[in-house]
């Protein structure tokens, strides 16, 4: 079970993901549908739910800005964008989102995001906010988050020589001659 805030500026859109959602994991709950980010920010600290299902476009304030309206230490909740633009990818994964899923949301996409929620341990706050903070904060980014089988690993781009992606799967390789096989592309 986890608990789930909606922040999505069409109604019928964040209807629909609420079935969604309820639909795949039928003990969830919805705590709250916002329909603009500063309606989402008094419903994340009034209900601090384990997960935000969070839109990119919302009037007067982005989706990305989310994390500015937070210390690190009230940052206890993961990150799930639903959007209709794919142009935010890098910088919400970045944010260390869950997940990036473009609308129409797929069940079977958005089915893989609630597993891969449950693989980072929703019960415990997620550790690597602190860092993309900072990495969000500075423009000469310093550092970068990796899955790995037990969850993230942060590492600094200064150890990493390059990227080598390869179907569902990217290479790492560093400064050290050694190199890390991450599921990702």
């Amino acid at each position: 079970m986890f608990k789930a805030i909606i922040i999505e500026d069409e109604p019928k859109a964040a209807i629909l993901l609420e079935q969604m959602i309820c639909n795949i994991e039928p003990t969830a709950v919805v705590l709250d549908k916002c329909v603009d980010l500063p309606s989402g920010i008094k419903s994340i600290k009034k209900y601090n739910p384990d997960v935000v299902f969070l839109d990119i476009e919302l009037p007067v304030y982005s989706g990305i800005q989310l994390l500015d309206f937070f210390n690190p230490e009230e940052i206890n909740f993961n990150v799930i964008f639903t959007t209709a633009f794919n142009d935010y990818a890098i910088r919400a994964f970045e944010m260390s989102a869950v997940d990036y899923l473009l609308k129409p949301l797929q069940e079977e996409k958005l089915r893989l995001a609630i597993e891969k929620l449950y693989r980072k341990k929703i019960t415990q706050p997620p550790e690597i906010f602190p860092v993309l903070r900072e990495n969000l904060q500075n423009e000469n980014t310093k550092k970068i988050v990796v899955p790995v089988v037990s969850g993230y690993e942060v590492l600094k781009l200064k150890d990493v020589c390059y990227f080598k992606a390869e179907g569902s799967y990217t290479q790492i390789f560093f400064s050290d001659n050694t190199s890390m096989l991450v599921s990702k592309t």
